[in-house]
């Protein structure tokens, strides 16, 4: 699950649900959390250009962490990866 601490409670009810359902499915939660606000600051990019490159690279690191040979990429709620 990618927290991008936007929305306050909604942010974290996102988490909740994405952490029962990975529980509920017999899959590994992850979560990766973000200073996307930030980021975008640093980088000089809006909030939505910061999610999107934090959101890739996370990712991008898990799709080499798991060797997973193709990866899910786009605007998804959660991503639960199973071993």
């Amino acid at each position: 699950h990618c927290n991008f601490h936007l929305r306050d409670e909604e942010s974290m009810r996102d988490e909740r649900f994405a952490k029962t359902l990975c529980r509920q499915l017999g899959i590994e939660y992850r979560k990766v959390d973000f200073d996307t606000l930030s980021y975008a600051k640093e980088k000089k990019v809006s909030v939505e250009m910061a999610a999107r490159e934090l959101r890739y690279d996370a990712f991008r690191q898990m799709k080499e962490e798991y060797a997973v040979p193709c990866g899910a990429w786009g605007r998804m709620p959660f991503l639960c990866f199973s071993r």
